[in-house]
């Protein structure tokens, strides 16, 4: 695990107290190499896991603002999503607006049918129907989004963000490009955001709905200094799409890009369900308490652990000078939490980098613990946590059971030879694997009758 806090062009007022320790410097020159070639700020590396839980989690209060962003947040690219926002009136009432619908496993409890449907309707043509290609009216719109928000949110990507005086440069001037795009960005993104939105409304009055977010988020947000257009029920629902971007569609092509590559994870999966579910019904949320300490879970935890499809966490700031250890943490210190080499440990993972279900059952050894479970780490840390992780964790867990259940999974063939190798994962704030090709049928004819059942149920 690492973070990297970074001093801010104000200093750090105890000069005489130790700083955490950064890169080896030269003989005589010192660090003069490492000194940054622009912005003047100063980065100092750590690498302490339970010295990170014990800073984002139980000092919360000092460590979970957000550092200034200028490019998204005063140029209005990111202005929408609360994630990028400080300890403001906003983000307290954003908390506060989607607690009641996603923020406890109780208030999810009501949307559990539907949660299936969402995987269902992916994988076998469900309520919505997209379009067979990569323009359709809803998905397109909110794979648009979040790439805008990679490229804008991007850690030293623009300029402006190291400084902050080139935001007062007007358009006109030459290589000022950045206002013009971040302008740009930002009417996209209100405007795709709002598709989504429209037809979910439309769909209130027209058709016969079960319980979403758009109907319970119809109440009014109560007024809250600091609210703005992200708190209304299109900006929030706006949230909502770009946390499923990420928790369902990359998390599910990762699970794919895997299971191709191993058919013996696959079979002891099949096996299990037959055996403490059956093949006359799909797993659902009720099955989860059955299988607690089983097979079935262990995979969805690894897939977890082995691609964090957010390999590095959104950044948070100190709001004051702290003390962590024998070092000193200054005021406007920002931590980016590197999550990849969290669940990449040597010294917490076994043989890290190699995909083994078997790390999170229960071993034959005095104690029988099993490896750490990722969950405490990929959904965030303190009051920046992921606040729709407790949707988040049922949804993947029916993608993996659901999935597994009914389908094979195999590479593809491709004159006689395997098509796809282990997929290469893309760097980035947001990651997925390269494109690769695969083949899934369903299991058996049972399971063939099944998966039409379950279409004819959810059309």
């Amino acid at each position: 695990m690492s973070f990297f806090p970074f001093q801010a062009l104000t200093g750090f007022s105890g000069r005489n107290r130790v700083l955490p320790p950064g890169p080896w410097g030269l003989p005589t020159l010192g660090k003069v190499k490492d000194m940054p070639r622009s912005g003047g700020q100063e980065w100092v590396h750590w690498a302490k896991h339970k010295e990170l839980y014990e800073l984002l989690n139980k000092r919360s209060a000092i460590y979970s603002s957000c550092p200034r962003m200028v490019f998204t947040n005063d140029l209005g690219t990111g202005s929408w999503t609360v994630a990028l926002q400080g300890l403001t009136g906003a983000h307290r009432a954003y908390r506060k607006a989607i607690h009641p619908s996603f923020g406890s496993e109780a208030a999810i409890s009501q949307f559990s049918s539907e949660v299936g449907a969402v995987i269902l309707g992916a994988a076998y043509a469900g309520r919505y129907t997209a379009e067979p290609s990569n323009l359709d009216k809803l998905v397109h719109p909110s794979n648009e989004v979040m790439d805008i928000f990679a490229q804008s949110a991007k850690p030293g990507a623009w300029m402006v963000d190291l400084i902050p005086a080139l935001k007062y440069v007007s358009t006109w001037f030459p290589e000022a490009n950045l206002k013009r795009v971040a302008r740009r960005w930002s009417a996209q993104t209100r405007a795709l955001i709002d598709i989504p939105y429209a037809f979910s409304k439309l769909q209130i009055v027209n058709v016969e709905t079960k319980p979403s977010y758009t109907i319970f988020s119809s109440c009014p947000v109560p007024p809250s200094r600091g609210l703005t257009w992200s708190l209304s029920p299109n900006g929030l629902l706006g949230h909502f799409m770009a946390a499923a971007q990420i928790q369902f569609l990359r998390r599910w092509t990762a699970f794919l890009s895997q299971w191709i590559c191993t058919p013996d994870v696959q079979a002891k999966a099949h096996e299990e369900i037959e055996r403490v579910i059956g093949s006359a019904k799909l797993p659902n949320l009720e099955d989860r308490s059955r299988l607690s300490s089983s097979y079935l879970i262990a995979v969805v935890k690894e897939i977890l652990r082995w691609h964090p499809v957010a390999p590095l966490e959104m950044p948070h700031s100190s709001i004051k000078d702290d003390i962590c250890g024998d070092y000193s943490i200054p005021r406007e210190s920002i931590m980016l939490q590197n999550i990849w080499t969290m669940m990449h440990e040597p010294a917490t993972y076994h043989d890290p980098l190699t995909y083994k279900p078997e790390r999170f059952l229960p071993t034959k050894s005095q104690d029988g613990a099993s490896e750490p479970d990722p969950h405490s780490i990929i959904f965030g840390f303190g009051r920046r946590v992921c606040a729709g992780r407790f949707l988040a964790g049922n949804t993947v867990f029916l993608t993996v059971a659901q999935t597994l259940a009914a389908f094979n999974i195999k590479n593809a063939i491709q004159d006689g030879v395997p098509a796809s190798s282990p997929p290469r994962l893309t760097p980035g704030l947001i990651s997925h694997p390269s494109p690769f090709l695969f083949t899934i049928k369903p299991r058996t004819p049972v399971h063939e009758a099944l998966i039409s059942s379950v279409e004819q149920e959810y059309m």
